[in-house]
């Protein structure tokens, strides 16, 4: 899912762009990346076609090659690497998974139980992962197995890293006074039906 966020300088979008990354999870495709060296901050100095190029590809699940850029020299000082294909996606259902290979051609598909994360994924996962999202009905197990979902996807990521949870209960999946975890929660989205809203769980 790619989400655009606009405004004048000044206007607030770098803070809200990381606290949504804090919270979610995510990497940033900046426009300021796309100056083009020497350029002024006015729309010509931006190197629109390689933009709407690198968000094509990222559309398609394939990996770019974003430039960095330098305010301060007003010269692109290197590249970054967003790879889509570190995208690893757990269903049981395998009619499903041949779905999700379909749309996601360049991303890891496991057909299993996700409940059995640990045992899923120890040997695939080379990097520690940057987020999990989960869309399990959690509510359907009993707590002691969700707790060891919750520590077994901390245990994959690296520190600090997000377990989001969306979520149609009104109260949190994991209890908020579980004192080695953290719990944050979204607004309540009563235009969703039904309404639902969206966990994210750290580590302490």
């Amino acid at each position: 899912m790619i989400v655009g966020l606009a405004g004048g300088t000044g206007s607030g979008k770098s803070s809200i762009v990381r606290s949504l990354v804090e919270r979610v999870g995510g990497c940033v495709i900046d426009l300021e990346s796309y100056t083009l060296d020497r350029g002024d901050d006015e729309p010509a100095a931006i190197d629109t076609e390689l933009l709407v190029a690198h968000l094509d590809d990222l559309r398609r699940g394939e990996a770019i090659r974003k430039p960095v850029y330098s305010a301060e020299t007003r010269l692109r000082t290197g590249i970054q690497l967003v790879a889509p294909a570190r995208l690893v996606l757990v269903e049981f259902n395998p009619h499903f998974c041949r779905l999700l290979r379909e749309r996601y051609p360049t991303a890891t598909v496991i057909q299993g139980d996700a409940y059995g994360l640990r045992h899923l994924l120890t040997t695939l996962v080379q990097k520690p992962a940057a987020a999990v999202v989960s869309g399990l009905p959690l509510f359907t197990k009993p707590l002691h197995l969700r707790l060891r979902l919750l520590y077994e996807a901390f245990a994959l990521m690296m520190p600090g890293a997000p377990f989001i949870q969306f979520t149609y209960a009104a109260v949190s999946p994991i209890p908020k006074s579980h004192g080695s975890v953290k719990a944050q929660a979204s607004e309540r989205i009563w235009t969703n039906f039904p309404p639902a809203r969206v966990w994210v769980y750290r580590k302490h």
